[in-house]
């Protein structure tokens, strides 16, 4: 079997190391990645893994955003080009994990009239007396992961590799009928959406202000949270925002005990099995993946879970 994965980033450097050196050893053979106006050594990082032979890399410019074209050309020469039997879309902070972390193991159970696979994804919570901010050091994640409405995530869909296939934008569905996919319960995404207010602010920025640039109508559509924090940013309110996302002990000890969030050690533990990096940041995490002591002041405003 041959796996393939895309990836569409930008500023990323706290986790992009990890996140390719976790799924290569989990499975994937290659990495084709659109590099999206990164600014921050993140393309520097990739182009490393470029000059191994582990991924191919694009880049965007910072101004354009049509994810959806991108990663379907991405997805199309994974197969076309690379032969790919398989191929997963990520984002960064999105860590794919199966039983004994072998994603091909758990690929191949798939019955083969099945041509993708529904992957249910799980949020981590940052937490204020585990201050660093890095995959490495987040252990707690909500048992029922919602959107900013409160709906529950949609799924990501894994998908053999074929020569006609569409994703969309976000990276979360493709052209394929209902019939030909099923949920699969031996995948799952670990998710890191907010690590430090820095990162946070970044993500939004750019996330806004490539909605906004567009003039692509199907983007109308799409990017509901991203539109709604850019709004809040706008208006000097992003750090209350924040502040939703940012446990502290107490809070945590109360949500462990009434199941609202569980213990999740699967990555940490992984991670500080696994050997040095081949750019040599093992463990590292940058001053961009720190929850910085220039974060807005907000402990008196208690965070209160989604309903």
């Amino acid at each position: 079997m041959r796996l393939v994965q895309t990836l569409v980033v930008r500023d990323e450097i706290d986790l992009i190391d990890d996140h390719i050196c976790y799924h290569r050893r989990a499975g994937v053979d290659h990495f084709l990645v659109t590099d999206n106006g990164s600014v921050d050594g993140t393309r520097e990082r990739l182009q490393h893994y470029a000059d191994l032979g582990w991924l191919d890399l694009t880049s965007r410019p910072a101004h354009e955003f049509a994810q959806y074209r991108w990663v379907t050309q991405m997805a199309r020469d994974a197969y076309q080009r690379l032969g790919a039997d398989w191929v997963i879309h990520a984002d960064a902070d999105e860590f794919f994990v199966s039983p004994e972390h072998d994603l091909k193991q758990s690929l191949a159970a798939v019955d083969a009239a099945i041509q993708a696979v529904e992957v249910q994804r799980h949020d981590f919570v940052l937490t204020s007396y585990r201050p660093r901010g890095s995959v490495r050091d987040m252990v707690v994640r909500k048992t029922r992961s919602t959107d900013y409405q409160g709906r529950p995530l949609k799924p990501k869909v894994v998908h053999r590799g074929r020569p006609d296939i569409a994703v969309a934008q976000g990276n979360h569905d493709v052209n394929l009928p209902a019939s030909a996919r099923q949920p699969w319960s031996r995948l799952e995404i670990l998710h890191y959406p907010v690590r430090s207010y820095r990162q946070f602010q970044s993500k939004v920025t750019h996330g806004g202000n490539g909605y906004g640039a567009s003039r692509d109508p199907r983007l109308a559509a799409h990017g509901g949270h991203k539109r709604r924090w850019y709004d809040l940013l706008r208006r000097g309110l992003l750090g209350q925002e924040f502040q939703r996302h940012l446990f502290d002990a107490e809070e945590v000890s109360e949500l462990l005990a009434s199941g609202w969030l569980v213990e999740d050690r699967r990555m940490v533990d992984f991670l500080a099995e696994a050997p040095d990096h081949p750019s040599g940041t093992q463990g590292s995490v940058p001053e961009f993946g720190s929850v910085l002591p220039d974060q807005p002041d907000l402990s008196d405003q208690r965070h209160q879970p989604d309903s």
